[in-house]
């Protein structure tokens, strides 16, 4: 099927979590109906209702936004998702625990995908399994967009922009340290105190496989 007959151009899967609600807040404040066709999916219609009006109540552009539901734990109805969008963005996880059969689907449908995980050994584990049936059906598969990469991706950019500006020369080395304003308190979601909670063998897995990617 071809991305441009399919029905969305974009979900988002898991709109009724805390990054997902940010998610589709920022969607629906940055783009109209017009520029974007948008669902929010999700395996609870009432929340993802919920989620809805809430948007609606913001931006009433957005009146029709649509719905699509599903299961992490239900493979067929994450591949009549990925069938339906050119693109699932995904804040559901643990991802070691319920990731791997989206990105199945979306390699499958030719799909594009992106998360916003941190658990470094199931990527290790997408790109071993998937990458060459993704290349096969030009899905592209987009791990790590959220908080565990992008300060330090953008960090990294920014310093070995200013480095090469100014001395003519990258930095060998970029060392990133983030600290907590004392008067900000951490919001912890479900998925991430899952992930947090994972057995110690696979953290010290992640260690591991840092050092081999």
């Amino acid at each position: 099927m071809s991305r441009n007959s399919r029905q969305y151009d974009l979900v988002v899967w898991g709109a009724t979590g805390v990054a997902g609600r940010l998610v589709a807040q920022h969607l629906t404040e940055q783009y109209t109906p017009e520029d974007l066709s948008l669902a929010l999916g999700g395996r609870n219609e009432e929340r993802l209702r919920s989620v809805k009006a809430t948007l609606v109540e913001e931006n009433d552009e957005w009146e029709s936004l649509p719905i699509v539901l599903g299961d992490a734990t239900d493979p067929a109805s994450l591949h009549d998702l990925a069938r339906s969008t050119g693109v699932v963005c995904t804040t559901v996880g643990p991802y070691t625990q319920y990731g791997t059969p989206l990105v199945e689907a979306c390699v499958e449908a030719g799909t594009d995908y992106c998360d916003l995980t941190g658990e470094v050994t199931w990527v290790r584990e997408m790109i071993d399994r998937y990458h060459d049936e993704a290349v096969d059906t030009s899905a592209r598969i987009v791990h790590s967009c959220g908080f565990d990469s992008v300060p330090a991706d953008l960090g990294t950019m920014l310093v070995q922009s200013f480095a090469t500006d100014e001395f003519g020369t990258p930095c060998d080395l970029v060392r990133i340290y983030i600290e907590s304003a004392s008067d900000i308190l951490p919001v912890v979601n479900d998925g991430a105190s899952h992930t947090v909670g994972m057995p110690v063998s696979r953290h010290w897995q992640w260690v591991s496989t840092l050092e081999t990617m």
